[in-house]
Parts: C-alpha cells; sequence; structure tokens
C-alpha cells in the first residue's frame, strides 16, 4: 500500500509552476478551432509515495485563455483537480486533471457546444527540461457531460511551455 504523507508544510499561494498552453482541435467537429491559455499549479499538502520511489502528488490547476475559431472567440476560465504521477529520478511525468470550465459563449460559426459550463479532462506528459523549464503535450476533451442537448466535445492536442518555481 502506498504512504501517504500528510501536510509537510503549510499551503501557500506561490505556484508550484506556471506556463502557457496551446492548443488545436482535432476532431471533425471542432476543426478550425484552437486555444490558448496561461495556467498555474498549485501542489496541494499531500503526497502519495511507493516504495518503489513512484510519487503521486495532487495538485489545484487554474487557466485563464481564449477558445476561437469559425470567426468567433470565447474567453475560458477553468479550475480543478490535477495529479502529477512522477517515476524516481526521472525528468519525465505524467499529469491527468479534470476542470469544471466556463466559456463566455459557447457558439462557434456552426459549431454549438451547447452551454456555457464545460468540463475539461485531459492527461499528458511533461518534460523537465531542466530545474525550471519544461515541455509537455496532452490530450485533452472538453465537453458539457449531456447537461445540455447539444454536446458535440472538442478534442485538442495540448503543447505546453511551463516554468518551474
Amino acid at each position: 500500500m502506498p504512504a501517504l504523507a500528510g501536510p509537510d508544510e503549510p499551503w501557500n499561494l506561490q505556484p508550484t509552476l506556471a506556463g502557457w498552453h496551446a492548443s488545436l482541435a482535432i476532431n471533425q467537429r471542432g476543426r478550425d478551432m484552437g486555444a490558448g491559455e496561461a495556467f498555474a499549479w498549485w501542489r496541494l499538502p499531500w503526497t502519495w509515495t511507493r516504495p518503489s520511489g513512484w510519487a503521486i502528488e495532487p495538485h489545484l490547476a487554474a487557466g485563464l485563455g481564449w477558445l476561437g475559431g469559425r470567426g468567433e472567440t470565447a474567453g475560458t476560465f477553468r479550475l480543478g483537480p490535477a495529479f502529477s504521477v512522477r517515476p524516481p529520478e526521472s525528468p519525465f511525468w505524467i499529469e491527468l486533471g479534470i476542470s469544471p470550465t466556463l466559456l463566455t459563449r459557447h457558439t462557434f460559426g456552426g459549431l454549438n457546444l451547447g452551454i456555457n459550463f464545460q468540463f475539461t479532462s485531459y492527461a499528458g506528459m511533461n518534460w523537465d527540461v531542466t530545474r525550471h523549464l519544461g515541455l509537455g503535450y496532452r490530450f485533452e476533451h472538453m465537453s458539457n457531460a449531456s447537461l445540455s442537448s447539444h454536446n458535440p466535445g472538442l478534442n485538442s492536442h495540448t503543447f505546453t511551455i511551463y516554468y518551474r518555481f
């Protein structure tokens, strides 16, 4: 069973990392759609560590950006849990997360996302190039979870650059 470390230090407001996501939609419904987002992660005060050295760290992830295409642009805001899965002594790590997402509009030309409230789930791989600079890729899926009769969903390739504090 993995060891669960309790709060090892008080939670503070300095993010663990911050950066930029650039996304391109890949499904047919989302063609011609793209997004950009400034984001930050705050490490939560728990860590699960396996005897092998693998660690799972929970984070609070927030993003502020835009989603656009087909002559229309929306502002976006998301906030939700994320997890990093780290092997011992490796610059590579996995990220998993889901965030409730607010949009300032939900129609883009002929694409109707249903409502302004969506969920964005993702899984990706990151590389700490240096102690502070990193690059990543993640697959994202955004949909309203059938809260609306229109729920086409949007799948995206997302590329990341980040700074680790």
